[in-house]
C-alpha cells in the first residue's frame, strides 16, 4: 500500500460557498453549460443528480440555485487542498478537479501505516470543513479508482484484486458512448476489464481505455507528477522604534522592492500588484495596494509607484514594522532579445512608464482601456476595462460596420437616402430586457455622406453610425 487517495467531492462548493451545506438545494455548472457538474446534499435529497440537465433540475427541485463553476477558483482550491496535504507527505500530486495522489511509502516513520496516515489526513480534511474520502492501493490509479467509488479502505494488491468484481465501470469515468459499448459486450466490472488481454481490451474497445485498466492493475508503472506550490513573495522588516512617518522608511522600501524584483528576475516572472502592509501597537494593520498599470518586474518601475503611493498615505498610528507581499505572477513570454533595443520595445516601455505615471498621480481607478465584448449589439460592443486586452485575431477586411457610432440611434426619414447594401439582419438580445430587432443597411444621404441605418419591425428608421 504505497499511495493514498484523496477524492474531494465538494471541493468547489466547501472552498468558495459558505451555505454549501445548508438546507438549500444548490447546483454547479461549467460556463454556458446545461448539464449539472456537482449537487450539495440538499440537491441531492430533491432528486437532482449530477450531468443533469438544469431544466429537469429545475421541474424536480423549482427551489434549486445554480452557480455557474469558475475555472480559475476551481485551480485555486485544488492548490489550497494540495498544500495541505503537502503538509504531511513528501510527494503530493494534484488530480484535477477534485483529487490529490500522496506516496506514503517513503513516510512510513511519520505517519505510520497507510490505515493511520489515512486515519490522520481524514481528520485534517475534516477539521477544515472538507468531505473527503480517501483510499490506499498499491498503485495511484487503484487508489484513485477506489476513492472515486466510494470505497474509504486501504487494500494490498489481493485484496484489491478482489475488490474489483463490485466495482462497476463506471467508476472508471469514462464517456457514455464507451460504456454502451462494454454493455453491448457484457463487460459490467471492472475485473472483467482486468481479466482481458490488453491487446483485445485495445481492438474491441478503445486504446486508453487498455491503458487506464493496465495502470490499475499494476500491469504498467505511471507515477504523477509532483505538486509544486505556487510561488508567494513576503518580506518583513521590524523596527527597532516606532516611526510617525514614512519618510525616513524610504530606503528600506526601497530595499524590499529591490528583492522583490530580483525574486521575480530569477524566476522569470512578472506582477503587477504588490501590497504593502504597515503594522501598528495597538490599532488594526494599514493595507496598501500598488498595482502598475501593467506587468513587470524592473525596481525603477516599482519603486516610482510605490514612492507616489506612499506619498498619499496618512498614518493613523505610528509603525513598528512592515511587509511587501505578492502571490499573482505572469511568466514572462519567450521571445528574443536584442542588444539593441528596437523602437518598439523602447515604445512599448514608454507606454508603460507613461501608464505607470498616470496611475501613480490619477489612481490605477481611474485608467480606463477600450476594449471590445462579444456582445453582438453595436452599442455593447465598446466597453471599458481596467486593463489593456492582447489582441489574438485581427479583425476581418472589408467590415461592413463603421467606426463611426452614434451614442443613441438617431430618428430618420428614409426618402432621403439611396440604399447601395443591406439588409443585414439582427434580432439578439433576448437575454435582457435590451434587445435589439432590426434590418441595417448602407445608404448614402442627399447630403453625400455615407451612413449606417437600420429599420426596425415597427417601420421606423433610425441612424446608427457613418462611414468615413
Amino acid at each position: 500500500m504505497n499511495w493514498l487517495y484523496i477524492h474531494l467531492p465538494h471541493l468547489y462548493g466547501e472552498t468558495w460557498l459558505a451555505d454549501f451545506h445548508s438546507s438549500q438545494p444548490m447546483a454547479l455548472t461549467r460556463a454556458q453549460g446545461q448539464q449539472i457538474d456537482a449537487i450539495n446534499p440538499a440537491a441531492r435529497t430533491c432528486g437532482v443528480d449530477i450531468d443533469m440537465s438544469l431544466s429537469t433540475a429545475f421541474c424536480l427541485c423549482p427551489q434549486l440555485r445554480a452557480s455557474v463553476l469558475d475555472a480559475r477558483r476551481q485551480r485555486r482550491a485544488l492548490q489550497r487542498a494540495a498544500a495541505i496535504a503537502a503538509r504531511h507527505c513528501a510527494w503530493v500530486a494534484e488530480d484535477p478537479p477534485c483529487g490529490i495522489y500522496l506516496e506514503i511509502a517513503s513516510m512510513a516513520k511519520l505517519l505510520g501505516r497507510a490505515l493511520q496516515a489515512q486515519s490522520t489526513l481524514q481528520q485534517v480534511f475534516q477539521q477544515r470543513g472538507y468531505s473527503a474520502v480517501i483510499a490506499a492501493a498499491p498503485n495511484p490509479k487503484a487508489a484513485r479508482l477506489l476513492a472515486r467509488a466510494g470505497r474509504s479502505q486501504c487494500c494490498d494488491q489481493r485484496q484489491f484484486e478482489r475488490c474489483l468484481g463490485d466495482i462497476p465501470v463506471t467508476a472508471l469515468g469514462i464517456d457514455a458512448k464507451t460504456e454502451l459499448r462494454l454493455a453491448k459486450l457484457g463487460l459490467a466490472s471492472v475485473e472483467d476489464l482486468a481479466r482481458l488481454p490488453h491487446g483485445d481490451l485495445s481492438y474491441r474497445v478503445d486504446t486508453g481505455l487498455a491503458l487506464y485498466v493496465d495502470r490499475i492493475s499494476g500491469r504498467q508503472t505511471w507515477l504523477p507528477p509532483p505538486f509544486q506550490a505556487p510561488e508567494q513573495f513576503r518580506w518583513q522588516l521590524d523596527l527597532e522604534q516606532d516611526f510617525d512617518s514614512l519618510e525616513p522608511l524610504r530606503f528600506f522600501l526601497a530595499k524590499g522592492i529591490g528583492e522583490f524584483c530580483h525574486f521575480l528576475q530569477q524566476r522569470c516572472l512578472a506582477a503587477q500588484a504588490l501590497q504593502l502592509t504597515l503594522l501598528h501597537r495597538r490599532r488594526p494593520p494599514t493595507n496598501v495596494d500598488v498595482r502598475l498599470a501593467a506587468i513587470d518586474n524592473r525596481p525603477e518601475s516599482w519603486q516610482y509607484m510605490l514612492s507616489n503611493t506612499v506619498n498619499r498615505l496618512q498614518l493613523e498610528a505610528p509603525i513598528i514594522a512592515m511587509q511587501l507581499r505578492a502571490s499573482v505572477f505572469e511568466a514572462l513570454d519567450r521571445q528574443e532579445r536584442q542588444l539593441f533595443k528596437s523602437v518598439s520595445q523602447e515604445s512599448g516601455e514608454k507606454k508603460s512608464q507613461l501608464l505607470n505615471r498616470l496611475g501613480a498621480r490619477l489612481g490605477m481607478g481611474r485608467i480606463h482601456f477600450l476594449q471590445i465584448s462579444t456582445d453582438p449589439r453595436p452599442e455593447y460592443q465598446t466597453v471599458y476595462a481596467s486593463q489593456a486586452a492582447v489582441q489574438k485575431h485581427r479583425p476581418p477586411a472589408g467590415r461592413n460596420t463603421p467606426l463611426w457610432l452614434a451614442p443613441q440611434p438617431l430618428p430618420t426619414d428614409i426618402d432621403q437616402y439611396t440604399i447601395s447594401r443591406g439588409p443585414l439582419r439582427l434580432n439578439t438580445g433576448w437575454w435582457d430586457r435590451n434587445g435589439a430587432h432590426r434590418d441595417y443597411y448602407i445608404a448614402s444621404h442627399t447630403t453625400l455622406s455615407t451612413q449606417w441605418v437600420f429599420r426596425q419591425p415597427s417601420g421606423l428608421w433610425y441612424i446608427h453610425g457613418w462611414f468615413a
